[in-house]
Protein backbone atom coordinates (compact mmCIF):
# COMPACT_ATOMS: atom_id res chain seq x y z
CA UNK A 1 0.00 0.00 0.00
CA UNK A 2 1.90 3.30 -0.83
CA UNK A 3 2.46 5.04 1.97
CA UNK A 4 0.52 8.60 0.84
CA UNK A 5 -2.48 6.50 2.01
CA UNK A 6 -1.51 6.52 5.55
CA UNK A 7 0.55 8.79 6.40
CA UNK A 8 0.01 12.47 6.85
CA UNK A 9 1.97 14.97 5.35
CA UNK A 10 3.22 13.49 2.93
CA UNK A 11 4.77 15.47 -0.25
CA UNK A 12 3.82 12.80 -2.99
CA UNK A 13 0.33 13.17 -4.10
CA UNK A 14 -0.37 11.18 -7.22
CA UNK A 15 -3.23 10.12 -9.56
CA UNK A 16 -3.64 6.65 -7.09
CA UNK A 17 -3.67 8.91 -3.61
CA UNK A 18 -5.98 11.40 -5.02
CA UNK A 19 -8.48 8.62 -5.90
CA UNK A 20 -8.06 6.95 -2.96
CA UNK A 21 -8.87 10.33 -0.84
CA UNK A 22 -11.85 11.01 -3.49
CA UNK A 23 -12.95 7.07 -1.89
CA UNK A 24 -12.49 8.27 1.36
CA UNK A 25 -14.20 11.58 0.97
CA UNK A 26 -17.32 10.16 -0.49
CA UNK A 27 -17.54 7.33 2.08
CA UNK A 28 -16.62 9.14 5.21
CA UNK A 29 -17.73 13.06 4.28
CA UNK A 30 -20.79 13.64 6.57
CA UNK A 31 -22.72 15.64 3.10
CA UNK A 32 -25.12 15.31 0.89
CA UNK A 33 -25.68 12.59 -1.88
CA UNK A 34 -24.57 14.63 -4.99
CA UNK A 35 -21.45 15.45 -3.25
CA UNK A 36 -20.96 11.62 -2.10
CA UNK A 37 -21.14 10.87 -5.91
CA UNK A 38 -19.21 13.53 -7.31
CA UNK A 39 -16.13 12.75 -4.95
CA UNK A 40 -16.54 8.98 -6.08
CA UNK A 41 -17.03 9.80 -9.89
CA UNK A 42 -13.65 11.99 -9.50
CA UNK A 43 -11.60 9.04 -7.73
CA UNK A 44 -12.43 6.96 -11.11
CA UNK A 45 -11.66 10.21 -13.40
CA UNK A 46 -7.74 10.14 -11.41
CA UNK A 47 -7.44 7.22 -12.04
CA UNK A 48 -8.99 6.55 -15.97
CA UNK A 49 -8.50 10.36 -17.48
CA UNK A 50 -4.76 11.60 -18.61
CA UNK A 51 -4.15 15.05 -17.67
CA UNK A 52 -4.00 15.90 -20.96
CA UNK A 53 -7.55 14.66 -21.49
CA UNK A 54 -10.38 17.20 -22.18
CA UNK A 55 -12.77 16.10 -24.47
CA UNK A 56 -15.28 13.33 -24.44
CA UNK A 57 -14.18 12.26 -20.73
CA UNK A 58 -17.58 11.09 -19.65
CA UNK A 59 -16.92 8.81 -23.01
CA UNK A 60 -13.40 7.74 -21.92
CA UNK A 61 -14.46 7.29 -18.45
CA UNK A 62 -17.33 4.74 -19.36
CA UNK A 63 -15.38 2.75 -21.55
CA UNK A 64 -12.11 2.18 -19.55
CA UNK A 65 -14.13 1.56 -16.01
CA UNK A 66 -16.46 -1.03 -17.86
CA UNK A 67 -13.10 -2.51 -19.93
CA UNK A 68 -11.19 -3.04 -16.54
CA UNK A 69 -13.69 -4.04 -14.87
CA UNK A 70 -15.28 -6.48 -17.34
CA UNK A 71 -11.87 -8.17 -17.68
CA UNK A 72 -13.40 -8.98 -13.79
CA UNK A 73 -16.20 -10.57 -14.73
CA UNK A 74 -18.70 -7.22 -14.50
CA UNK A 75 -21.02 -6.90 -17.08
CA UNK A 76 -19.33 -4.10 -18.99
CA UNK A 77 -22.72 -2.57 -20.16
CA UNK A 78 -24.02 -2.39 -16.80
CA UNK A 79 -20.65 -0.84 -15.40
CA UNK A 80 -20.70 2.01 -18.40
CA UNK A 81 -24.33 2.63 -17.71
CA UNK A 82 -23.83 3.20 -13.97
CA UNK A 83 -20.84 5.12 -14.48
CA UNK A 84 -22.81 7.06 -16.90
CA UNK A 85 -25.32 8.22 -14.50
CA UNK A 86 -23.12 8.95 -11.72
CA UNK A 87 -21.42 11.09 -13.63
CA UNK A 88 -24.61 13.15 -14.34
CA UNK A 89 -25.48 13.52 -10.77
CA UNK A 90 -21.66 14.78 -10.62
CA UNK A 91 -22.25 17.21 -13.31
CA UNK A 92 -25.44 18.64 -11.93
CA UNK A 93 -23.72 19.23 -8.81
CA UNK A 94 -20.15 20.62 -9.82
CA UNK A 95 -22.39 23.24 -11.64
CA UNK A 96 -24.27 23.84 -8.87
CA UNK A 97 -27.29 22.09 -8.43
CA UNK A 98 -28.85 19.24 -6.99
CA UNK A 99 -30.85 16.26 -7.81
CA UNK A 100 -34.11 17.47 -9.25
CA UNK A 101 -37.47 15.28 -8.97
CA UNK A 102 -37.04 13.55 -12.28
CA UNK A 103 -33.65 12.68 -12.42
CA UNK A 104 -34.11 11.23 -8.77
CA UNK A 105 -36.73 9.23 -10.29
CA UNK A 106 -34.84 8.16 -13.29
CA UNK A 107 -32.11 6.95 -10.75
CA UNK A 108 -34.62 5.38 -8.46
CA UNK A 109 -36.01 3.44 -11.09
CA UNK A 110 -33.06 1.94 -12.35
CA UNK A 111 -31.11 1.37 -8.84
CA UNK A 112 -34.18 1.58 -6.50
CA UNK A 113 -32.29 4.81 -4.46
CA UNK A 114 -29.70 6.93 -4.82
CA UNK A 115 -27.55 5.37 -2.07
CA UNK A 116 -27.69 1.81 -4.15
CA UNK A 117 -25.84 4.15 -6.83
CA UNK A 118 -23.26 5.77 -4.82
CA UNK A 119 -23.03 1.98 -3.16
CA UNK A 120 -21.64 0.50 -6.42
CA UNK A 121 -19.79 3.49 -7.56
CA UNK A 122 -17.40 3.19 -4.21
CA UNK A 123 -17.71 -0.98 -5.02
CA UNK A 124 -16.07 0.07 -9.08
CA UNK A 125 -13.88 3.08 -7.29
CA UNK A 126 -12.32 0.79 -4.79
CA UNK A 127 -11.69 -2.29 -7.01
CA UNK A 128 -10.29 -0.04 -9.89
CA UNK A 129 -7.56 1.44 -6.65
CA UNK A 130 -7.00 -2.18 -5.90
CA UNK A 131 -6.39 -3.71 -9.35
CA UNK A 132 -4.49 -0.51 -10.42
CA UNK A 133 -2.10 -0.54 -6.83
CA UNK A 134 -1.40 -4.17 -8.09
CA UNK A 135 0.29 -3.45 -11.26
CA UNK A 136 3.08 -2.20 -12.10
CA UNK A 137 2.56 0.26 -14.97
CA UNK A 138 2.69 4.05 -15.03
CA UNK A 139 -0.90 5.54 -14.84
CA UNK A 140 -0.85 6.34 -18.98
CA UNK A 141 0.93 3.18 -19.80
CA UNK A 142 -2.38 1.62 -18.22
CA UNK A 143 -4.64 3.65 -19.60
CA UNK A 144 -3.24 3.03 -23.35
CA UNK A 145 -3.13 -0.68 -22.28
CA UNK A 146 -7.07 -0.48 -21.97
CA UNK A 147 -7.70 1.78 -25.20
CA UNK A 148 -5.42 -0.81 -27.52
CA UNK A 149 -7.03 -3.70 -25.79
CA UNK A 150 -10.26 -2.50 -27.29
CA UNK A 151 -8.91 -3.39 -30.97
CA UNK A 152 -5.79 -5.51 -30.32
CA UNK A 153 -6.54 -9.04 -28.80
CA UNK A 154 -2.21 -9.33 -27.78
CA UNK A 155 -3.08 -5.88 -25.45
CA UNK A 156 -6.55 -7.33 -24.03
CA UNK A 157 -4.84 -10.35 -23.28
CA UNK A 158 -2.17 -8.32 -21.02
CA UNK A 159 -4.91 -6.26 -19.83
CA UNK A 160 -6.37 -9.83 -18.70
CA UNK A 161 -3.39 -10.79 -17.02
CA UNK A 162 -2.93 -7.53 -15.00
CA UNK A 163 -6.31 -8.01 -13.99
CA UNK A 164 -6.36 -11.47 -13.16
CA UNK A 165 -3.42 -10.51 -10.38
CA UNK A 166 -5.81 -8.70 -9.06
CA UNK A 167 -8.74 -11.20 -9.14
CA UNK A 168 -8.29 -13.72 -6.12
CA UNK A 169 -7.70 -10.45 -3.73
CA UNK A 170 -10.61 -8.33 -4.71
CA UNK A 171 -12.74 -11.58 -4.27
CA UNK A 172 -11.50 -13.12 -1.24
CA UNK A 173 -11.90 -9.30 0.16
CA UNK A 174 -15.50 -8.92 -0.83
CA UNK A 175 -16.09 -12.30 0.47
CA UNK A 176 -14.90 -11.25 3.98
CA UNK A 177 -17.10 -8.32 4.03
CA UNK A 178 -19.87 -10.56 3.16
CA UNK A 179 -19.55 -12.51 6.33
CA UNK A 180 -19.35 -9.30 8.65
Amino acid sequence: MPSSFFELGTAKIDYLTVAYNRYNDSLFQDSVLERKIANAVMGLEALFLKSTEVQELVYRLNLRTAKLLGSLGYDPREVKEMVSDAYRVRNIFAHGGHLGYKEKRKIESKYKDVKNLLQLLLDYLRISIIVIMLNNKEKDELIDLIDDSFVDEKKEEMLTSIVSRAKDIIWRVDACERQV
